[in-house]
C-alpha cells in the first residue's frame, strides 16, 4: 500500500506532464511562488536517496510527497494582502446523499478527503473499499508535531452523471471537503481552462467538460514560512521496499484503459479491474523488470574457453542489428566485456521490421551440465479447469531477461559482433538449460499459495476462476508476487476476464478446449507433398491436434509408410486419398471437455487388423456425451501377428496407459465390441504377456461393458 502512495506521489510531481492549462493564470508570481516551493522542497529532498534510472529501487529510504499546505492544512496566516492564486472548486457526489466541494488543486499530489467527509459515509453505510497505511505522517501549520495518516480509500465520485475512480488519503482537518490532486488529474488527462472557468475531463473514449463552481483565494507565503509549513508524507523503513516511477516506461493510463473497455463485463466490474491494473501499474511497464529471488547458474563440466567465428550479417540488416545491439546494451541485456569465450550471434528478422538477436549455444551447450527438470506435460495443464468461468492470460515481457545470470556464469555467454565483445548479463535464448531454470524460478516467484488457480508454463501464466469477484482477487494476488518479484508484464500480449483465451497452441473456454483454428486452416491448406520430407511436416503439424480426433491412426496409415526406412517416393491413388481423409478429420474436430472427478470415466476401445483406437469420455447433464480425449496407433511389428481377441486387449492396455492421469484411483466402465476381457479374466493359462496384462488391469476399478464397434 505505501508503494502504491509512493507511485501515486511521485506520478504527482511531474504535473507538466498530462495537464495543460490555458488562460492567464499563469505569471511572474505563479513562478516565484513555484520557485519558492522548489527552494524549500531542495533542503528537504538533500537527505532522500534517489531511484536508479530504469529500474525497481529496493533500497531503504524515506519516500516524500509533498502536499500543498495552502490548500490542505488550515492556514494560520488569515489576512495576508499579497498577489492571490486561483484555485478552481467543482460540485462533486461522493454517494447518494453526500454531495461535497471538491478542490481541483495541482498542487497537491495526492488526493485526499476529509476525515469529516469519511465518517458521514461510514455513517451512511456507504464506506468505499479502504486500505491501511502504515508509518505515514502528516507535517503541516503544526509545527514539528505530526498528524498520522493510517487510512487510504477508493472512491467512486459522481461529476454530473459521469463516475470517475479517485484513490484518496483520509485525512483531519483539510480546508476543503475534498482535494483532487495533480495525481488525479493527471489520469484523467485533464485540461483546466480558467479563460472560460471549465475543466475537461475524460470518461471511457470521451471528454466533458465540467464548469468551475467557484474559485478559492490562497494567499502565497514567504520562503521561510514555506519551509516551516510544506507538509509532506514521509515514509521511514528499515526493511527494503519496491518503488516504481516514470523512468521504467510505464503503460500509459489510457492503455490500461483501452484493454478495460472492450470487456463484455458488468460496468462496476470494469471499474474494479481498471482501479487495480492502476493499482499495479508499475508491474505493467515497457521494458523487462530483473527479479531478484532467483539467479542463473551456468555449470560447465569443462570449462576449456573456445573461440567460434561469428556468422557474417547481411549488410542490409545491419542497422536494424546495431539499433537492437544498443537497445540490449541500454537494457542492461548485453554489457561490453572481454571473455575467453565466444560464441556465434544469430539474427532472426520479425514481422515489424526489426530483428531478434540469439546466441548459437550448441558448443556451450555441449559443455553444461545438464539439468533434468522441466515443465510439466502441457495436456495435463490443460485439464484443471473444471467448472471455471473466468480466464486471464499474462504474458511476461522479455521473460528470460528477467532473470540474471551469475556474476561467475555471464563469460560463457559472449559474443562477437564487429569485433566487439559483448556478454550476456540475463539469461539468454538458446541454453538448454534455460527452460527447466525458468520454471524454477516462477516456483519461487509464485510461490504456493496461487497453484490452486494459477497455471504456468514457462512464461505464459493462466489465472482461472469460478466468480468475477474471485477472479479480480486471484488477479491481484499475482500481480502482487510480480510486483514483490520486480517482474514485469507485457499488457499489449495478455488478456484479462475472458470467457475463451488462446493458450499452449489450444482455445481454452469455458465449456472444454478447442483446436486452434489458425492451426486447423494451415492443415487443411497444407499443399499436397511433392517429397517425403513434405510429409513428415504435414505429420507433425497433424500429430500435436490428433487428440482432437477418433480414428486418426488409421486414416493416416498410408502416410506413416513413406516414413519408413529406404522406403522410395511414391504419391498415387492410395496416398492422396489418405491425404484428403487427414484433412477431413480436422473439418469433424469436436470440443475436449474438462474431467470431472465427480462424473463415471467411460473408457471405448476399438481395435483392428492395423491399429488401436480409444475414447475416454463421461456422460453430461443433457445425456450426450463429453469427450474427454482421443488416442490412436497402428500395430506395430509382431503386434501385426496378434489374434483377434489379444488386440482386443491390447487395445484396453492402450487406452489405460493413455488415459491413466484420469482414471487410475477412480471407477470406470470399459466399452469395447469384443469379449476379450471377460475372456481374460476366466482364463487360467496364460502366456507371459497375458500374465503382464492382467496385472495392469488389476491396477483398475473397472467395470466391463460390451458394445458393438464402429471398426477403425
Amino acid at each position: 500500500n505505501i508503494t502504491k502512495l509512493q507511485e501515486f506521489g511521485k506520478r504527482g510531481r511531474s504535473t507538466g506532464r498530462g495537464l495543460k492549462y490555458s488562460g492567464q493564470q499563469h505569471g511572474p508570481q505563479s513562478d516565484s511562488r513555484n520557485q519558492q516551493l522548489r527552494t524549500g522542497e531542495k533542503r528537504k529532498r538533500s537527505t532522500s536517496s534517489q531511484s536508479t534510472e530504469g529500474e525497481n529501487d529496493a533500497r531503504p529510504r524515506a519516500s516524500q510527497v509533498k502536499l500543498n499546505v495552502f490548500s490542505i492544512i488550515k492556514s494560520r496566516a488569515a489576512g495576508n494582502n499579497n498577489i492571490q492564486r486561483v484555485v478552481p472548486e467543482i460540485k462533486i457526489q461522493i454517494s447518494q446523499q453526500q454531495s461535497v466541494t471538491a478542490l481541483l488543486d495541482t498542487g497537491s499530489e495526492v488526493s485526499c478527503i476529509s476525515e469529516e467527509v469519511w465518517s458521514k459515509l461510514i455513517e451512511t453505510g456507504n464506506k468505499p473499499p479502504t486500505l491501511p497505511v502504515t508509518s505515514i505522517h502528516l507535517r503541516g501549520a503544526i509545527g514539528q508535531r505530526s498528524c498520522q495518516v493510517v487510512i487510504q480509500c477508493y472512491l467512486e465520485i459522481k461529476i454530473d452523471e459521469h463516475l470517475y475512480p479517485v484513490v484518496a488519503l483520509v485525512v483531519k482537518n483539510l480546508i476543503k471537503p475534498t482535494i483532487l490532486g495533480a495525481d488525479w488529474l493527471n489520469e484523467q488527462r485533464a485540461v483546466i481552462d480558467f479563460d472560460n472557468n471549465e475543466i475537461l475531463l475524460r470518461n471511457g473514449e470521451k471528454h466533458h467538460s465540467f464548469p468551475f463552481r467557484k474559485t478559492t483565494e490562497i494567499p502565497p507565503e514567504p520562503e521561510d514560512y514555506v519551509e516551516d509549513l510544506v507538509g509532506h508524507i514521509e515514509v521511514n523503513h528499515s526493511a527494503p521496499i519496491t518503488t516504481c516511477n516514470k523512468k521504467q516506461h510505464l503503460e500509459s493510463p489510457s492503455a490500461l484503459q483501452a484493454k478495460v473497455d472492450p470487456l463484455k463485463i458488468p460496468e462496476a466490474e470494469k471499474r474494479k479491474l481498471i482501479h487495480l491494473l492502476q493499482e499495479y501499474r508499475c508491474i505493467f511497464s515497457l521494458r523487462p523488470g530483473l527479479t531478484h529471488k532467483y539467479t542463473h547458474e551456468i555449470k560447465l563440466h569443462d570449462k576449456t574457453p573456445f573461440l567460434k567465428r561469428p556468422y557474417p550479417v547481411p549488410f542490409a540488416l545491419r542497422p536494424a542489428v546495431d539499433a537492437t545491439i544498443q537497445e540490449m546494451l541500454d537494457l542492461g541485456v548485453i554489457k561490453r566485456e572481454a571473455s575467453p569465450y565466444a560464441s556465434p550471434m544469430t539474427v532472426g528478422k520479425k514481422k515489424d521490421g526489426t530483428v531478434r538477436i540469439c546466441l548459437d549455444a550448441r558448443m556451450i551447450n555441449s559443455k553444461m551440465i545438464a539439468d533434468c527438470e522441466s515443465p510439466p506435460a502441457a495436456d495435463e495443464l490443460l485439464r484443471r479447469f473444471h467448472e471455471i468461468r473466468y480466464m486471464s492470460t499474462i504474458d511476461l515481457r522479455s521473460s528470460y531477461w528477467q532473470i540474471p545470470l551469475s556474476p561467475e556464469s555471464r563469460q560463457y555467454t559472449a559474443f562477437l559482433y564487429n569485433g566487439r565483445s559483448y556478454t550476456y548479463q540475463v539469461l539468454p535464448f538458446g541454453l538448454k538449460t534455460a527452460v527447466g531454470s525458468f520454471s524454477r524460478a516462477m516456483d519461487v516467484v509464485l510461490g504456493t499459495e496461487v497453484r490452486e488457480f494459477v497455471v504456468n508454463y514457462i512464461d505464459d501464466l493462466l489465472v482461472a476462476s469460478e466468480t468475477l469477484n474471485e477472479h479480480l482477487e486471484h488477479l491481484r494476488q499475482v500481480f502482487e508476487k510480480l510486483k514483490q518479484a520486480r517482474m514485469t508484464i507485457n499488457l499489449e500480449k495478455s488478456n484479462f476476464i475472458q470467457k475463451e483465451v488462446k493458450f499452449l497452441g489450444h482455445i481454452l473456454t469455458i465449456n472444454g478446449i478447442k483446436a486452434d483454428p489458425e492451426k486447423i486452416s494451415a492443415i487443411r491448406n497444407f499443399p499436397v507433398p511433392q517429397k517425403t520430407k513434405h510429409v513428415r511436416a504435414f505429420l507433425g503439424l497433424c500429430n500435436f491436434y490428433r487428440k482432437f480426433c477418433a480414428r486418426y491412426s488409421a486414416a493416416t496409415q498410408d502416410l506413416n509408410k513413406l516414413l519408413r526406412k529406404g522406403e522410395k517416393w511414391r504419391w498415387g491413388r492410395n496416398e492422396q486419398e489418405a491425404f484428403d481423409r487427414v484433412k477431413d478429420l480436422f473439418l469433424e474436430a469436436v470440443l475436449l471437455r474438462y474431467p470431472d472427478l465427480n462424473k463415471i470415466f467411460y473408457v471405448q476401445t476399438d481395435s483392428s487388423g492395423y491399429g488401436l483406437g480409444a475414447e475416454l469420455y463421461q456422460i453430461q447433464e443433457d445425456g450426450s456425451r463429453g469427450v474427454i480425449a482421443f488416442a490412436s496407433r497402428s500395430l506395430r511389428g509382431p503386434e501385426l501377428n496378434y489374434t483377434t481377441t489379444e488386440k482386443e486387449l491390447l487395445g484396453v492396455i492402450f487406452a489405460l496407459h493413455k488415459f491413466r492421469i484420469y482414471i487410475q484411483v477412480t471407477k470406470i466402465i470399459i466399452r469395447t465390441d469384443h469379449q476379450a476381457l471377460k475372456f481374460l479374466s476366466r482364463c487360467r493359462l496364460l502366456s507371459e504377456r497375458l500374465t503382464r496384462w492382467t496385472l495392469i488391469l488389476g491396477q483398475y476399478d473397472y467395470e466391463i461393458e460390451l458394445v458393438k464397434g464402429k471398426g477403425m
